[in-house]
């Protein structure tokens, strides 16, 4: 929890209030200096190399190399000539379709996962709002079981696949799917809802039910549920597997087998580098391009269907990002400012404390 808010204290917390801030303001828009760019594109040139020089590019590069060796008219002398375009047909095509099918499950996700990051704020801020006894139990209870609520969509999709899928006709295998916790925090949410409506003002014996919010709360929370079904079943299916499949197969068989066509291009060449008699240097470097090319389109979709887990500087979802403010809605409001500051001086005294216990 980050300990220096920039709104309503001008980023000093209440303890060091009346101090004048050191630095600029969050809420102030920063001009990138054409140093900083140039630094930043280098740093995005470095990590594009980095990704695709991956350990499998090195594996297939190898043996493509190895097979343009044997291949070669000192050792095998085999060679044929063919149309590149079929093998893209083959190769590149199927990669590009299942990017594009992966890119849209993603997108599906995203918004998915959104749709649900506002609809959990929305019905914590009519709790917030519409309690007319002024406690702020009803809010602090919905708040615990959207936490728990939470926790445990992370889980669902974060977790190997094969621990959360549960399956009805066995209710023995997988019984502790988070998926199920996630429908049980459904189930108290809408428990709670129809045990606080007289605090909205609701009328009981079923009259006016949906005046003063009771009717928004169950709509808001039937659309969270329809929204999680949309993530679930893009954590569960991915691009087309058969699809998968294929593209594996050729991504790993092709280069290889295209070895005596780039035996063929180098007698086409006459490249003296390194004896033809062994192939030549573009023979061999565009057979290793061609692996780079064919690995890292292979990743990108990796990367787009299990988009749930992995690094999230990369196309995987940002789980930092999406719980930012659903975990400190206590802490969002009119007040929001001034209750985050306190939170964080209260959060340093435990800290001290506890180091002051530990020595």
């Amino acid at each position: 929890m980050r300990c220096a808010e920039s709104e309503g204290t001008g980023g000093v917390p209440l303890a060091d209030r009346g101090a004048v801030p050191a630095r600029r303001s969050a809420r102030e828009p920063l001009e990138p200096t054409v140093l900083a760019e140039f630094i930043l594109d280098l740093n995005l040139i470095s990590r594009g190399i980095r990704y695709c020089l991956s350990g499998r590019v090195a594996a297939m590069s190898l043996a493509t190399s190895f097979a343009i060796f044997l291949c070669s008219r000192a050792v095998l002398d085999i060679q044929y000539s063919t149309s590149l375009e079929i093998v893209a047909y083959g190769t590149i095509f199927p990669l590009t379709f299942g990017i594009e099918c992966a890119f849209a499950n993603r997108e599906k996700a995203v918004q998915g996962l959104a749709e649900i990051k506002a609809l959990a704020s929305t019905i914590y801020m009519q709790a917030a709002s519409w309690d007319r006894t002024g406690s702020g139990n009803f809010a602090a209870k919905m708040n615990m079981i959207l936490m728990d609520m939470i926790k445990h969509m992370e889980i669902y999709c974060r977790n190997p696949l094969a621990s959360q899928v549960s399956f009805p006709l066995r209710r023995d295998v997988n019984s502790g799917s988070a998926d199920h916790y996630v429908y049980d925090a459904f189930a108290r949410l809408a428990h709670e809802i129809e045990l606080r409506g007289p605090d909205m003002g609701y009328e009981p014996k079923g009259r006016k039910g949906g005046m003063m919010g009771k009717g928004r709360l169950w709509e808001c929370t039937r659309r969270i549920m329809c929204a999680w079904e949309d993530v679930k079943t893009v954590r569960y299916y991915t691009s087309p597997r058969v699809l998968r499949r294929f593209c594996h197969c050729m991504i790993h068989a092709i280069p290889i087998l295209l070895a005596p066509y780039w035996v063929y291009f180098c007698a086409e060449d006459h490249d003296q580098t390194i004896d033809p008699l062994y192939g030549c240097v573009s023979g061999y470097f565009l057979g290793i391009i061609f692996c780079v090319i064919l690995i890292t389109l292979d990743r990108v979709r990796d990367g787009l269907d299990f988009c749930f887990e992995g690094s999230e500087d990369l196309d995987q979802i940002n789980w930092v990002v999406w719980k930012q403010q659903l975990t400190r809605l206590d802490e969002i409001g009119v007040e929001g400012p001034d209750a985050r500051a306190r939170a964080c001086v209260q959060q340093r005294r435990r800290s001290v404390s506890s180091a002051a216990s530990a020595s």
